[in-house]
C-alpha cells in the first residue's frame, strides 16, 4: 500500500470516527431532551438538570486528549470489595471504568478466596487489562477486604468504589484536571446521586465545599474521595475494629493531617447501594475521634438515620453574658426572659437588658421589677437613634464574661440545653460563631443557617421547612458549617468578638451578623448552626419590616455595603453548592 493511499484511509478513518462521535452525540441529546421533557411535566427538575450538564461523546473525547496532554498525571488507585456483588452490576461498573477520559488509574478489587465465580469474572477482565488487579483474601469483611486492596495500591491518590455503583465517564478525567490547578490537594471529592437497576438516576447531593464540623455530623462526602495514598498509609487505614464506619473513621483521620481538601462542583458517582448507617458503631468511631483531638464529648444519635450530635464536654464552668436590645415590647422581654431563666439548664450567665429608649410606662415597670427581683439582670439605658451594632458593641464592653450571646428580645427558649450546646461550639479555638435553630411561632423554621448570596445577598437556609425535618441531607438534624448565622441568637467568646472589632456599626439594622461571621471566616475561623439549640422566634415584631421610606433604603445601602465588600454574586458560598438554586431557600436544584 503506497503512502498516499496509507493517508487516504486514516482520513476516512478520523472522518468516519467522528460522524460517529457527532451521531452518539445526537442521540444522548435526544435522550437528555427527552428526559428533561418527562421532567417538565412530573416537576423532577433533576432530569433537567441532566440534560444541561451531560458530557456528550465529542467533548469526552476532546477531554480524553487534554488528559493525555496534562502535565500532571497522578495515578489513581479504585479500591473495591466484591463480596456478595451480582455479576451483571460487577460488570456494569468495571464497563463504566473502562470508559473512562483519564486512563492513568488502577483497580484493586478484592475477591473472596472461596468466590470462583466472582474471581474468574475479574481474571477476565485483568486478562484484558493490566490495570485491574484482582486481590483473594479469605472470608472477612469489607474493612479486611479495603486493607488489603490498599496494600496492593500504587497509585498516588486512593478511593473506595462499590462493587455496583458507576463512574460517569468524565469523572477521573475531572479529579486529574483539578489537581492540575491545585496540585497541594490531599483529597478530592465530587457530588453524587442514586441510580436505580434501569439506570435512572435521582436524589443527587450536591455536597458542600470542605466542611470539618459537618463531616463530624456526618459522613456527608461519601462517594467518590480520593485521598493522598502516603496520608491513608500513615493514618493508620482502614481499623476493622470500627467496621462498617472504616471508611467514615479513616476519612476523619486523613483530614486531621490535611486541610487541603478540595470539592469538585459536578456529579462524579452514581450510588445503587448505599451505606446503611451502623449507629452504635458510628457513635462509637466519633466518640473515639474526638477524644483523640483532644475535644472530649459523648456523641448522640440523631432521629435521622446517619447523622450524629457530637456534645463537646464544656471544660470547665464560663459565664455568658446574654445581651438582649429592645424598646418596650414589655410582652416580648417577658416571654424571653422566663423562658430564659424557667427553661435553661445552663445557670452560670447574666443577662444585660439594652434599653433603647423605652417610653411605655408598662415596659419601663417591667424592666425594672425583672432588675430587682433577679439579680442576674442588668438593665442598661441607652437613649440614642436605634442601631443594632453599636447597642450591642457598647453591651459587650460592659461584660468581662467569658461568653457573649447576642439575643433578640422576640425569642422564647425551647430546648432546656439551648445554652451548652451553642457553648460547648463556641469554646472551641476553631469555632468563631455558634447560631441556633429559630423556629416561627407555627412549628416552621426561621433560622437554620445563612447562606450567602441567596436572595441576591444573604438569607436564610430551610426557611418554612417544618420543626423535625431532617433539612438537606441531615442539614437540620445536625451541626452543620456554613458562612454566617444569625444574631438573633448567636454565641461567641467574648475575646474573640473583641478581636475581630465586634459589629461593624456602618450595618445599623440589616446583616451586621453576616459581616461579623464573613470577618470570623476571613480570620480563619469556621461558623457552625446548632440545631439541638432551638427557640421560638417572633421575627421583628418591635422594630417593624425595612420594607418603605427611609428604612427601605437604609436597608438598600447595608445591602450594597455587604455584597461589594463581600464580592457576593461574584465569589460563591463555599458551604453552599454552586448546583443549588439562590432564587429559594430550600435547597431546590438550579436546573
Amino acid at each position: 500500500m503506497g503512502e498516499s493511499e496509507d493517508s487516504r484511509l486514516r482520513a476516512e478513518l478520523e472522518r468516519l470516527r467522528i460522524d460517529y462521535a457527532n451521531l452518539l452525540d445526537v442521540l444522548t441529546a435526544e435522550r437528555a431532551h427527552a428526559e428533561a421533557h418527562v421532567a417538565l411535566l412530573t416537576g423532577d427538575p433533576y432530569p433537567r438538570w441532566i440534560a444541561r450538564h451531560t458530557v456528550r461523546p465529542a467533548e469526552l473525547e476532546r477531554r480524553r486528549r487534554i488528559a493525555l496532554a496534562l502535565p500532571y498525571r497522578p495515578v489513581f488507585s479504585l479500591l473495591m470489595d466484591t463480596a456478595g456483588a451480582a455479576h451483571d452490576e460487577l460488570r456494569a461498573a468495571l464497563a463504566a471504568l473502562a470508559t473512562q477520559a483519564y486512563d492513568a488509574w488502577q483497580l484493586c478489587a478484592t475477591v473472596l478466596a472461596n468466590d470462583s465465580a466472582t474471581r474468574a469474572l475479574l481474571e477476565e477482565y485483568a486478562a484484558a487489562d493490566p490495570r485491574v488487579v484482582p486481590v483473594v483474601v479469605e472470608a472477612a469483611g469489607p474493612a479486611t477486604a479495603l486493607a488489603a486492596a490498599l496494600s496492593r495500591a500504587t497509585g498516588e491518590f486512593a478511593g473506595v468504589v462499590d462493587a455496583d455503583g458507576l463512574l460517569p465517564a468524565h469523572a477521573l478525567a475531572e479529579f486529574a484536571l483539578e489537581l492540575n490547578l491545585h496540585p497541594d490537594a490531599d483529597v478530592l471529592y465530587g457530588d453524587s446521586d442514586s441510580i436505580d437497576r434501569n439506570d435512572y438516576r435521582h436524589d443527587p447531593h450536591f455536597k458542600p465545599a470542605w466542611s470539618p464540623d459537618t463531616l463530624l455530623s456526618r459522613d456527608y462526602i461519601g462517594r467518590l474521595a480520593l485521598m493522598r495514598r502516603s496520608l491513608m498509609e500513615a493514618a493508620g487505614g482502614f481499623r476493622i475494629y470500627f467496621e462498617g464506619s472504616h471508611e467514615w473513621d479513616l476519612l476523619l483521620r486523613v483530614t486531621e493531617r490535611t486541610d487541603r481538601v478540595l470539592r469538585v462542583p459536578d456529579v462524579l458517582y452514581h450510588v445503587r447501594s448505599p451505606r446503611a448507617p451502623e449507629a452504635a458503631m458510628d457513635v462509637a468511631m466519633l466518640t473515639t475521634t474526638i477524644a483523640r483531638r483532644g475535644e472530649p464529648g459523648t456523641v448522640e444519635a440523631t432521629a435521622h438515620p446517619g447523622t450524629y450530635a457530637v456534645r463537646y464536654a464544656l471544660r470547665e464552668p464560663a459565664r455568658a453574658t446574654l445581651i438582649v436590645p429592645t424598646r418596650d415590647a414589655a410582652a416580648d422581654v417577658d416571654t424571653c426572659l422566663r423562658s430564659v431563666f424557667s427553661r435553661s439548664t445552663y445557670r452560670d450567665f447574666d443577662v444585660l437588658l439594652v434599653d433603647n429608649g423605652s417610653t411605655d410606662p408598662g415596659a419601663l415597670a417591667l424592666f425594672e421589677r425583672w432588675s430587682r427581683e433577679e439579680p442576674r439582670v442588668r438593665v442598661v439605658r441607652d437613649d440614642s437613634p436605634f442601631n443594632f451594632s453599636r447597642l450591642n458593641n457598647a453591651a459587650a464592653k460592659l461584660t468581662g464574661a467569658d461568653y457573649l450571646i447576642f439575643l433578640n428580645n422576640d425569642t422564647e427558649v425551647i430546648a432546656p440545653d439551648w445554652m451548652e450546646r451553642l457553648l460547648e461550639q463556641a469554646q472551641r479555638p476553631s469555632i468563631g460563631a455558634a447560631g441556633a435553630l429559630l423556629l416561627y411561632p407555627d412549628d416552621t423554621v426561621q433560622h437554620g443557617g445563612v447562606v450567602i448570596g441567596l436572595g441576591g445577598c444573604a438569607d436564610h437556609s430551610h426557611k418554612h421547612f417544618r420543626s423535625g425535618d431532617p433539612g438537606y441531607f441531615g442539614a437540620l438534624a445536625g451541626v452543620t458549617n456554613y458562612s454566617a448565622v444569625t444574631a438573633a441568637c448567636l454565641a461567641i467568646r467574648r475575646e474573640l468578638f473583641e478581636a475581630v472589632g465586634g459589629f461593624d456599626e456602618q450595618f445599623a439594622v440589616a446583616y451586621n451578623d453576616v459581616d461579623l461571621c464573613l470577618r470570623l471566616l476571613a480570620s480563619g475561623k469556621r461558623n457552625v448552626f446548632v440545631p439541638g439549640a432551638r427557640l421560638y422566634h417572633f421575627e421583628s415584631k418591635s422594630r417593624g419590616v425595612d420594607v418603605d421610606g427611609s428604612r427601605a433604603k437604609r436597608f438598600r445601602d447595608e445591602m450594597r455595603l455587604l455584597q461589594e465588600r463581600w464580592r457576593i454574586g461574584v465569589i460563591d458560598d463555599p458551604y453552599y453548592n454552586p448546583n443549588l438554586t439562590l432564587a429559594k431557600e430550600n435547597f431546590a436544584i438550579d436546573a
